[in-house]
This record gives structure tokens, sequence and C-alpha cells, in this order.
């Protein structure tokens, strides 16, 4: 059985940032690959992060906007797992992501437009990676590391992949590391377009430019991101409109 929750869409804004693959500003994600085709078969999964939802058909609707001086545009972007699948100890989520323009000039090359096609999470029981190349578990350390499990008990991690591997066996120090990300403040209520949530997590990683925020609610995911650049009118925002999860994965109200 599942539950569909909608909403009213509202203005707000979304997912990864743009600009130079440095400490200083977030990094520029290469756009998911356009498949129509899963690389593994469909099969029940025997792990799955305790809260985070990675089941066969969740589905996550955003209003995500961008803005860059004058220019603003807002999407509907929706993220949908259309194949799950266990290997080498990953649990491999396979997501289709869509995006429609709703309001707004999408002309401008400067605006952080959502991605279109495909990409994949990798789940070990701790670490939540994110691939826009077809998932190799074996390489899963040079992908994107979203979030570490449980929040708020990892310290600080750095997402990049090449940023990890220079700062290996490096104690970050303490306060405001650049690239480096780690949860922020005690559980909180959020309240976005879907619904309000209870004792989610903001997780902030530091850039010269400015910090990108990413709010988590166990149960349900990741409901709100946002970036705004310290030197110039650019980022971006979005909020979690509506989604669709198995009964038993739903976030208590």
């Amino acid at each position: 059985m599942r539950r569909v929750i909608w909403a009213v869409p509202l203005v707000l804004s979304a997912f990864l940032a743009g600009c130079v693959r440095s400490a200083s500003s977030p990094p520029v994600e290469s756009a998911p690959r356009a498949v129509t085709t899963t690389i593994f078969p469909v099969i029940t999964p025997t792990v799955n992060p305790a809260d985070f939802p990675l089941d066969l058909g969740s589905t996550w609707i955003y209003d995500y906007s961008a803005y860059t001086g004058a220019s603003e545009a807002i999407w509907r972007v929706t993220d949908t797992i259309v194949a799950v699948n266990i290997r080498d100890g990953f649990l491999i989520a396979e997501v289709e992501q869509a995006a429609i323009i709703k309001a707004g000039d999408a002309s401008s090359h400067d605006l952080n437009e959502p991605m279109v096609g495909h990409f994949w999470y990798l789940f070990d029981g701790v670490h939540l990676y994110k691939q826009t190349d077809e998932p190799d578990p074996a390489h899963a350390a040079d992908a994107w590391l979203e979030l570490v499990f449980p929040l708020g008990g990892s310290g600080c991690w750095y997402p990049d992949a090449h940023q990890r591997g220079e700062m290996s066996g490096v104690t970050p120090a303490s306060g405001p590391v650049p690239g480096c990300r780690s949860a922020s403040g005690e559980p909180h209520p959020v309240e976005v377009p879907a619904r309000m949530f209870e004792a989610c997590i903001d997780v902030v990683t530091y850039y010269n430019s400015g910090p990108t925020f990413l709010t988590f609610c166990p149960g349900v995911g990741i409901v709100a991101t946002r970036y705004d650049h310290s030197g110039s009118q650019f980022g971006y925002r979005s909020a979690l409109a509506g989604y669709l999860l198995p009964i038993s994965k739903e976030a208590t109200p």
C-alpha cells in the first residue's frame, strides 16, 4: 500500500550547486546519463538506510528555483527510484530525475538549472554515495559522498572524492572548514509545501563563496536545499512539494 502526499506549489529552491570544483564554491555536477533501461535486475533489497527510504517507486517532488542577477526561473523537479539492487554489499538505487519549467526565464546560461536524466545512490550501511555514471561499487569511494549516517554522529566529512583523498588522515580543524560537510544544530521541525516534518537535521557544507544547506528529515529524505553566493546574485533553493513512499516508510506526522 502506498500513500501519495501532494501540496500546493511554492517557490523555494534546489539540488547541487554550480561554480568551480574547489573548496571555494560548490562543484558543478555533471549531467545525469539520459538512459531509459536499468542495468541491474530489480530485486527486493535486504538492506536499506533506516532514515532514507530508497525503495522501488519512492518519489520526491520539489519546487526548485535558481536565480542570477535579475533572472530567475522555477521548475518542478521529480526524483523517482526506478530500480533497486544489492551488489557487493551496497544497496544501489537508480533515480530518474525529471524537470519541467513552471515560471521565469531559463535562457540565462548562468542559472544553476536542475539536471535531467538518471543518477544512482549507493549505500553501504553508513555512507550514501551519489554517482551520475553507471554505478561501480568497487569505485564507490571515488563518488560524491552525499551523507554519512547517523547524521550528527560522524563529525565533518568531505563530499568531493578528490578533496577526500587529499585530506585523508588529516583531522579537520575546529570551526568551518572549506569543502567539509557536517550536521548542524539539534533536530528541529521543518515546514515545506508538502507538510510539517519533525526532528529534521540541517547539513551544512562550507565554501569560501558561502555555505550550502541541505535539510534531511528521517523517514522521508531530503526536504530542502539552499545556496546563496556571498559575493554575487547567484543561488538556488528547493523545497519538497509532495512525495510518494511505501506506507511503512512514511514519516510519522
